[in-house]
């Protein structure tokens, strides 16, 4: 089976075998680190319907290549299981900069609004606010006094932790059970 998927910048990714190409991945950043992943960020945040499935045969057991949400969620998946974590498109340097054209100061104010409607959401649960941010993009001497101010502002925040992904996918894994 040929496994097809275009990722957001439009080039086609193709491999003869998906679970192989997961597996090689896998494989490659656990000799590398010492340790095998147990969360997955897909090339472009494409998957093909097997995707999930394949991840959490491989042992993968978060996903972030989901941004329909704010708060993570168990995915049905064949065996195993799987949870989706909060990745964010919206909060994300490459869509506002390099494909938007946005204004130095946008990134500060999206996460602005964005924690200002999570922190009053009622009832009051985790909420993920993913940023993703580039250092050869948010260090551009022109967006690099906005990024300090954005930290700033989320490290003054009450109601704000600090996680990465993994972090985020254990406390919802130590909630939900």
């Amino acid at each position: 089976m040929r496994w097809h998927t275009t990722n957001f910048q439009g080039a086609l990714n193709e491999a003869e075998d998906e679970c192989l190409v997961i597996r090689k991945a896998l494989d490659a950043i656990e000799r590398q680190t010492g340790k095998r992943p147990v969360g997955w960020l897909g090339p472009g945040l494409q998957e093909t319907f097997d995707t999930p499935d394949v991840l959490a045969d491989e042992g993968v057991r978060y996903v972030l290549d989901w941004v329909n949400d704010d708060q993570p969620y168990p995915m049905k998946v064949k065996s195993g299981s799987l949870t989706s974590v909060p990745y964010n498109n919206e909060i994300n340097d490459i869509p506002i900069y390099i494909q938007g054209s946005g204004s130095s100061p946008e990134v500060l104010q999206r996460t602005q609004d964005a924690m200002t409607t999570l922190i009053a959401d009622q009832p009051q649960t985790m909420r993920v606010l993913p940023i993703a941010e580039h250092p050869f993009i948010m260090g551009q001497p022109h967006r690099f006094p906005y990024f300090v101010t954005l930290l700033e502002y989320l490290t003054n925040h009450p109601g704000g932790v600090f996680m990465t992904a993994t972090p985020a996918w254990e406390w919802y894994e130590g909630q939900a059970h």
